[in-house]
């Protein structure tokens, strides 16, 4: 089965939540004036400014697969996902008499997905520059 994840769409990874949830400046978080709890003020228009976006953070992002479809849901990878998962369940009863029983049990699982392995598999040439990333 192909692999469905969401990742940023271009104009999100460029600050951009215009119609989009309320993005808030961290700088400007501040005590309540009425009551419990901090404020802070909504990015002018829902627009981060670029200056305030992280240098490395970019250079992750630039790797991310580009979203192909238009819903949250927005990348579909053709890479087959394999999970597995293993697992053991073992019970012993022993009754010493009508008043004296006692149990055991022995359970064990293992599970293994190689889901983000497989969803940023990158050119040679990705992995270079996200690793020299200062």
């Amino acid at each position: 089965m192909p692999q469905l994840a969401t990742v940023p769409t271009d104009i999100k990874q460029y600050g951009n939540f215009v119609g989009l949830e309320n993005i808030s400046a961290p700088a400007t978080t501040r005590p309540n004036p009425a009551g419990a709890g901090c404020v802070r003020n909504q990015f002018p228009r829902n627009l981060i400014p670029v200056c305030r976006l992280d240098p490395k953070a970019q250079k992750v992002l630039a790797l991310c697969p580009e979203s192909r479809l238009p819903w949250n849901v927005n990348f579909r990878s053709p890479q087959v996902e394999n999970v597995y998962n293993d697992q053991s369940n073992g019970r012993i009863d022993h009754c010493f008499s009508d008043m004296d029983s006692v149990f055991g049990r022995y359970m064990t699982s293992r599970l293994t997905d190689r889901c983000l392995q497989r969803c940023f598999c990158l050119p040679a040439t990705q992995r270079t520059q996200l690793a020299g990333a200062d």
